[in-house]
């Protein structure tokens, strides 16, 4: 299936796949600098101490 909308994103050589998939960490931030970061670890850590369920949502 992932190879599937790879190529429907017209992604169809292994050159294209490599520079895709692989990250170029510089682009990215720190997410401890993320507003809420220290409260939305602490939520998760209390879900993981009790065992619930957790869905993560990503919009990006």
């Amino acid at each position: 299936m992932v190879a599937q909308i790879l190529y429907n994103r017209g992604l169809t050589d292994s050159s294209q796949l490599q520079s895709f998939l692989t990250a170029d960490e510089s682009l990215s931030g720190d997410p401890n600098l993320l507003p809420g970061m220290h409260q939305a670890v602490a939520r998760l850590y209390q879900a993981l101490l009790s065992n619930e369920k957790i869905a993560i949502y990503g919009d990006f």
